[in-house]
């Protein structure tokens, strides 16, 4: 199992089985202030082997600091990729979006989300920057 698609988007979707992204590759984020929301969804695809099809998955996502290892948030979850009756068991991928809009960044700095599906892990890293006054307005 692989991650074929993992990144930072303004916006993300899946609607039948596509994945729709806006805004995709975020790098930076620009805040008036810190603490402040994240504002990015996590768009992802993984490549399921056939023989996990609709079988339960583990999933963790989780975000630090580049220079540290305090977590500052962490998802543990399942996810299950399925196929509709009939269609052959092959490699298949599978889209998934997770909103972290509202996932906190404490302070300006670069960050590191990890995403792990079973001893696979993948990462994407930004920076935030705080805007200077003259940018505020």
């Amino acid at each position: 199992m692989n991650f074929s698609v993992l990144m930072l988007a303004d916006h993300a979707t899946v609607a039948d089985g596509l994945l729709y992204v806006n805004g995709g590759c975020l790098n930076n984020i620009a805040r008036p202030a810190f603490p402040a929301p994240l504002g990015a969804m996590l768009a992802a695809a993984i490549t399921v082997p056939a023989e996990s099809i609709n079988k339960p998955i583990n999933f963790t996502l989780s975000m630090h600091a580049v220079n540290g290892e305090e977590s500052i948030f962490r998802i543990d979850a399942e996810i299950v990729a399925g196929l509709k009756e009939g269609v052959e068991r092959l490699p298949y991928g599978n889209a998934f979006v997770v909103d972290l809009r509202p996932a906190p960044v404490p302070a300006p700095g670069s960050y590191v989300v990890e995403a792990r599906v079973g001893e696979i892990a993948q990462h994407v890293y930004f920076t935030a920057i705080e805007l200077q006054s003259e940018d505020k307005a």
